[in-house]
């Protein structure tokens, strides 16, 4: 088993042990960060790169989205019910409106494939997500020019 694949296993065990209402919880992601670096040594700030996609990937999938209608067309194309369900979790913010836990979000109503981040943006903005203002998150905007307080300078 090599180092990625234990770091997926450490997290999977982690995770078992939180309960549904505590996998959103602010303190959860750095206290599975501190688990496996526990286990394989370091600080949990080593571990971020790794960790967090699983993380999120795991909140996406245990927090559908809710789709009034049908999710895929026939012709396997995602319906417009689908993208406003993508439209109205990314505007509520918060944890579950990143595009990796949409992502999965997505998988979970749908057919189980994980959608692009392309994919995902493509249903936002379909379903009326202005993604030039459209931001979540403690980071970079780099992808949400329209929230910079001044136009950057190039």
């Amino acid at each position: 088993m090599d180092r990625t694949e234990k770091i997926a296993a450490l997290v999977t065990e982690a995770l078992a042990k939180v309960g549904d209402a505590d996998l959103l919880g602010a303190k959860t992601l750095a206290g599975i960060r501190a688990f496996v670096a526990a286990k394989l040594g370091g600080s949990g700030a080593d571990y971020y790169g790794t960790v967090d996609p699983i993380y999120y990937r795991t909140v996406g999938f245990a927090y559908p989205l809710a789709v009034s209608g049908t999710a895929v067309l026939r012709d396997g194309t995602y319906s417009a019910a689908l993208a406003r369900s993508v439209a109205a979790r990314r505007r509520k913010g918060g944890r579950l409106a990143r595009w990796d836990v949409l992502r999965a979000s997505v998988a979970a109503a749908t057919d189980g494939r994980l959608p692009s981040d392309s994919e995902v943006k493509a249903l936002a903005d379909r379903g009326g997500v202005d993604l030039d203002s459209s931001y979540t998150g403690r980071g970079t905007r780099v992808g949400a020019p329209a929230t910079y307080p001044v136009a950057p300078v190039e």
